[in-house]
């Protein structure tokens, strides 16, 4: 492209041509430094008085036409340990070099809470006793000791645990069938994983922890299932995962629905202070 440039405090006007880029440099100057600390010339007019402020830089001019640019007149400003000149030009005087070398110290001050801190130190160490379960825990400890029962051949069972809530599950059968034929396709191109998954199947069967709906409707959950491959496993190497997670037409899920119940395993904190109480640890 053909540009002209003009001198911000003469009357000097040059034609260049550019290249044009997304971005020549980062920002120039690299932060902001006090200008004061240069102690410049009064009667000097340079041609970007805001050199000290980080900028974008938007036009690099190649050394040909720099030089053209340059007049008679160089300032050394040069101190201890820096180097520092202001050169005259036809755009105005410009100034390149180092600064004088900034000796700042900058105090950090933390300032805590130590009763917060001491409550956490202690809390560390301290055994809690049993925690003050929810509403929802405690409905569902007794859902299960109410409903829990064993059978003649020595299984457990119990009835789903749902929340006391308005929302309700709506149609899922359509969501899940769509579910089913695309792993239909998915098997029908992998004979290892469909054979392995009919296995799967077969042994539910067997075992009775599936039985055939005679005749089936748009009521209750369609719950859709997927292959999980583990093939460095030495047991089981595909595992059939079933997914109440799910949404039906109302946006609600199986999971949703249901109390999970509060956590009954003990914290890791308690067992490493049960495996400290032996004798050998």
């Amino acid at each position: 492209v053909r540009i002209t440039i003009q001198s911000l405090c003469k009357n000097f006007r040059k034609d260049l041509t550019c290249l044009t880029i997304s971005m020549i440099a980062n920002l120039v100057p690299a932060e902001i430094f006090p200008r004061d600390a240069l102690k410049l010339p009064r009667n000097v007019k340079l041609a970007d008085p805001e050199f000290y402020l980080p900028r974008p830089v938007g036009l690099l001019i190649g050394s040909g036409a720099t030089l053209s640019l340059l007049t008679d007149g160089r300032i050394d400003l040069s101190g201890e340990g820096y180097d520092l000149h202001l050169q005259n030009t036809r755009l105005g005087w410009v100034i390149a070099g180092g600064t004088p070398p900034q000796l700042s110290s900058e105090g950090t001050y933390c300032m805590m809470n130590l009763d917060s801190q001491l409550i956490k130190f202690w809390s560390i160490d301290e055994i809690t006793g049993n925690e003050i379960k929810s509403e929802e825990d405690s409905d569902c400890e007794a859902h299960f000791a109410n409903t829990v029962a064993r059978l003649h051949d020595g299984r457990y069972v119990v009835r789903l645990s749902f929340r006391k809530t308005n929302k309700v599950l709506g149609e899922s059968r359509s969501m899940a069938f769509r579910r089913l034929l695309s792993l239909e396709r998915k098997l029908s191109i992998n004979t290892v994983l469909r054979n392995e998954y009919e296995r799967i199947f077969e042994e539910y069967l067997r075992l009775e922890h599936m039985s055939l709906i005679r005749n089936p409707d748009d009521r209750g959950y369609y719950m859709p299932h997927h292959a999980v491959m583990k093939e460095e496993s030495d047991t089981t190497k595909v595992r059939i995962v079933f997914d109440a997670s799910m949404k039906s037409n109302t946006g609600m899920s199986l999971n949703d629905i249901l109390m999970t119940g509060p956590t009954i395993q003990a914290k890791l904190f308690l067992h490493l202070i049960r495996f400290r109480v032996c004798y050998l640890c």
